[in-house]
């Protein structure tokens, strides 16, 4: 299951997300980190970008983890899904790779080694698809960021995603548990 919504709350909550999280100075902003490994793998030490967890074990880690709960409850609310547990919510931000023409994939992976389902809310439109595959990596399916877009898909799937070449790439990337079945949609 990959099923993707745009605009799910409002243009103003979506520029208020993007304030917040792309601040201009001297304000100060969202806390990030440089990292050289986006998704972990480090099969692929060429996923660099800046990230930070909101939400780590179920609990929030900063006083902006509230706020950036707004578009997963909005798209939980909107599915009539009800969540069981919230595991992890980490902000992610890549800035454009020049000098290439097209992004470059990252690792394919899975986020947990368990059953969840994944939200990734894109905050900001860009390149750099989000790639599904199958279980022999072979492609299977390309998401493209657009800002407001919300992605939902069974966290069973390898999925990555990609360098970006014109634009910041930032998205928030949620993983949970569910009270009801999810019922094939599409």
């Amino acid at each position: 299951m990959i099923e993707y919504f745009d605009d799910i709350f409002s243009p103003y909550l979506q520029n208020d997300l993007i304030e917040m999280l792309t601040p201009k100075p001297p304000h100060g902003g969202y806390p990030l980190f440089f990292t050289d490994n986006l998704t972990g793998d480090f099969k692929n030490s060429n996923e660099y970008g800046f990230g930070s967890d909101f939400i780590s074990e179920g609990h929030l880690i900063n006083h902006f983890g509230n706020r950036l709960l707004t578009p997963l409850y909005s798209f939980l609310n909107s599915q009539n899904i009800i969540i069981k547990e919230l595991i992890r919510g980490r902000l992610s931000l890549q800035l454009p790779r020049y000098g290439t023409k097209e992004p470059i994939p990252s690792s394919p992976h899975k986020d947990l080694d368990y059953p969840h389902y994944v939200v990734i809310y894109y905050v900001t439109d860009s390149d750099g698809d989000t790639i599904f595959y199958d279980d022999n990596e072979n492609e299977i399916k390309r998401v493209s960021p657009k800002k407001g877009r919300v992605l939902f898909f069974d966290g069973s799937l390898l999925h990555g995603g990609s360098s970006c070449t014109k634009n910041i790439r930032c998205f928030l990337n949620y993983n949970f548990t569910i009270e009801n079945e999810i019922q094939s949609r599409k």
